[in-house]
């Protein structure tokens, strides 16, 4: 009986053979000198592991053809095909220790098996096998849309995989660069830096939703299968109803929440084992409306205030915690967050993410003639009143809460709710539009409401018609909610209008909700977005929950400014001696931002217009000069500040240093002569300006029929230590209102005194 036999070759030893490189080793021959042998007690060569361990010691000492390689190195050195699998599955391991109890895996028997990998629940060591194929998606043209090849070859030929062929399907996102953004970059590898949440999302598909969907063939159901399959991978989704990768978005897992995500996993692997069929309706029952139960429940009852016309800001947010300062709700008497709430986000990100979320323009209702702005958000607090009604605990739902630091006025969203006593920080973004009633459009045959500004939110929005009578004789009725998943509204044209026809496509029983407790009124509103917040923890739905702070940074870079500025005026004025008493004007569209008395004396409440000054071209020749913006809106049309619009104007120092960068000197001595370091030298951020409405009068600034006076739509201030501005000119005259800041307990002084005296 004849021994097994070895060989050691350097790999370059091969180079000079033809082809693929044949091998023929003749006994005895030039290729039968590096025998080796198993046995280490054998006179036919040296044993093959002291060859191996002599050949790493002489490359290690930097001798013989042989070089050393990294264990990465060795790892990535693959087809790009195949290092593409290899790196989803290196994802999926990480995934698979989220999952409650680990996942146990192993390769396929063979290689050419059509399946990959097998796993199970390492707590249920019973559990059968589960055949598991991966698959990577791709980019492919300009489609925001994923592909992925779903076929096997046999005999040469690619076709469709067949229904015994595996149990589940794995797919990870796309590796490569969308061609859309790669059109002026080179290939780049895949094991380059790359985007933070490109790993967020996986599909998980049981083999049976694959052979519904027409993906996989059976000879059961007699579907033919397909090679290829669309998934999204995005965040907003595009799709229209009854696309194919739509219902595929039921199975798709969200790793940004990895326990949520590993739980959920494990739920589909273990129903699957036991050979039941995961339907999208078996989903939804599941991951829903399950009674589940948060952390910290209390048995009190949830807070739900409702905003007075007045809030008084001052004493609220010297009870906040410093890290949680922000002004209390509701969404039209609402004052911006702290500064130190934004130290994260660089400007040019921050500015970027709130362009994107800039706020829509107020909700509009054409079924009601002659609405004027203020009728509009009268309309929208009442609907937001209502609303709020049905958030606290009954006998019959558990109740929401709403963040106890309230969203700024001009978010993105209208609302943040989570279940009542729920300690962890996911909110589910709610959107309200309102109409009185419904709509006087005389050719429809059935009730119309209409509801616009529907488009571009990415959580929910609530439809309310309050339902108030048209005529006087006319008998009130109980007023309407509907529910929609804000992507339902991406395909509408902007803005966005929606018309709910009576039992038509958008008042079904999916979407008809009701204020109360009937039972063919529809679901109450409340359960219901209580259902829809637990179907987005478990990652099932369209709809994702986010953190407060990302909800309360979504606004427009104008109103994020304005809203940081106010911040820093309230920190100041409490060095106001015996305090001061703030509130936010009584309406968004009032020609003023806020109002100030003194605390703890017979004043009344002083309305001051708030304003940020801004470096501008003339700030490199003069530095310290600062332009003031100083205009309102007026149905569209830009007009100057009128007489008793507002009795103080606040002026803070500019923010923009960017717009004086410049290339820097050539010669040292022209150093000094920068306007940075001349406005970095002269402190010119320490100063404000409180400038009384009667001087801007007199000067001309402020619009005034009795002295004949059309106003300015913007003018100048001095920021600098050492005034530039010549004397007798407007600039140098409104130097006697500005205020030293560095100073807290000589600025608070001040300032009560120019209170005292107006």
């Amino acid at each position: 009986m004849q021994s097994s036999r070895v060989w050691l070759f350097h790999g370059g030893s091969f180079d000079n053979l033809k082809g693929r490189g044949f091998l023929r080793i003749t006994d005895g021959g030039k290729y039968d000198q590096q025998q080796c042998t198993f046995d280490h007690d054998s006179f036919l060569g040296r044993h093959i592991g002291k060859a191996l361990l002599f050949a790493w010691l002489e490359a290690r000492a930097s001798r013989g053809p042989n070089l050393l390689q990294s264990l990465q190195t060795l790892q990535t050195q693959q087809s790009p095909n195949h290092l593409a699998e290899w790196k989803m599955l290196q994802k999926c391991r990480e995934f698979f220790r989220h999952v409650p109890g680990g996942v146990e895996v192993r390769d396929a028997p063979h290689a050419s098996l059509p399946y990959d990998i097998e796993i199970r629940l390492s707590a249920c060591p019973d559990m059968p096998w589960q055949r598991v194929q991966l698959k990577s998606a791709s980019w492919t043209g300009r489609s925001h849309l994923a592909y992925v090849r779903v076929c096997k070859k046999r005999a040469m030929q690619t076709m469709p995989y067949d229904e015994a062929d595996f149990d589940f399907l794995l797919v990870s996102p796309p590796q490569n660069m969308r061609p859309s953004t790669s059109k002026n970059n080179t290939a780049t590898c895949p094991l380059d830096p790359e985007p933070t949440d490109r790993w967020r999302y996986f599909y998980f598909v049981e083999m049976e939703e694959l052979v519904n969907s027409g993906v996989v063939s059976s000879e059961r159901k007699r579907v033919g299968g397909v090679t290829g399959l669309s998934l999204d991978f995005q965040d907003t989704s595009f799709l229209r109803r009854g696309f194919r990768p739509l219902r595929f978005l039921r199975w798709r897992l969200d790793t940004s929440f990895p326990a949520v995500a590993g739980e959920r996993f494990a739920r589909l692997l273990s129903r699957g084992a036991r050979g039941k069929s995961a339907t999208c309706q078996q989903l939804e029952k599941i991951g829903g409306v399950l009674p589940l139960q948060c952390e910290g429940r209390q048995e009190t009852q949830p807070s739900t205030p409702i905003r007075n016309e007045h809030t008084n800001f001052a004493e609220i947010t010297m009870s906040l915690p410093a890290q949680a300062k922000l002004l209390p709700n509701p969404r039209c008497t609402s004052l911006p967050q702290i500064d130190s709430q934004l130290p994260s986000l660089g400007s040019a990100a921050l500015t970027l993410e709130a362009r994107e979320s800039a706020p829509r323009d107020p909700p509009l209702c054409t079924g009601i003639d002659g609405l004027t702005l203020r009728d509009r958000y009268s309309l929208e607090r009442a609907a937001f009143h209502l609303l709020r009604q049905s958030f606290p605990r009954s006998e019959h739902f558990d109740g929401l809460e709403e963040p106890a630091v309230p969203l700024p006025p001009f978010a993105r969203v209208d609302l943040a709710v989570r279940p009542f006593g729920c300690k962890e920080d996911l909110w589910l973004p709610v959107q309200v539009k309102s109409t009185a009633h419904r709509s006087k459009w005389q050719k429809a045959t059935s009730a119309l409401w209409d509801f616009h500004g529907v488009r571009g939110y990415e959580g929910v929005v609530v439809c309310i018609s309050l339902e108030r009578p048209v005529h006087e004789k006319e008998v009130p009725e109980r007023p309407k909610v509907w529910v929609f998943f804000g992507s339902r509204f991406d395909s509408f044209c902007s803005p966005g209008r929606l018309a709910i026809t009576e039992d038509g496509k958008h008042d079904t029983e999916a979407t008809r909700c009701s204020f109360g407790e009937g039972r063919f009124e529809g679901s109450h509103i409340g359960r219901r977005l209580s259902s829809i917040w637990f179907q987005a923890k478990k990652g099932l739905g369209v709809c994702r929950l986010r953190d407060l702070y990302t909800l309360q940074i979504q606004q427009s870079p104008n109103h994020l400014a304005e809203w940081r500025m106010l911040q820093n005026c309230l920190e100041l004025f409490k060095s106001v001696p015996g305090g001061v008493d703030v509130r936010e004007a009584p309406w968004p569209f009032d020609p003023h931002d806020i109002e100030i008395r003194l605390r703890h004396a017979s004043h009344h409440f002083k309305k001051v217009q708030l304003k940020s000054a801004i470096w501008f071209s003339q700030s490199r020749v003069r530095p310290g000069v600062a332009f003031v913006n100083f205009n309102k809106k007026v149905r569209g049309v830009v007009k100057a500040y009128e007489e008793g619009d507002f009795q103080f104007l606040l002026v803070a120092p500019p923010k923009n240093l960017g717009a004086l960068s410049q290339k820097p000197p050539k010669e040292p001595a022209d150093a000094e002569k920068d306007p940075l370091v001349i406005i970095e030298k002269w402190q010119s951020a320490r100063y404000l300006y409180v400038i009384p409405e009667k001087f801007l009068i007199d000067e001309g600034v402020v619009a005034s029929k009795e002295k004949a006076s059309c106003g300015l739509k913007g003018f100048l201030l001095d920021f600098s230590s050492m005034p530039v501005a010549k004397k007798d000119t407007r600039m140098a005259r409104l130097l006697q209102w500005r205020l030293n800041t560095s100073d807290k307990q000589g600025f608070g002084k001040q300032l009560k005194k120019l209170f005292d005296e107006d």
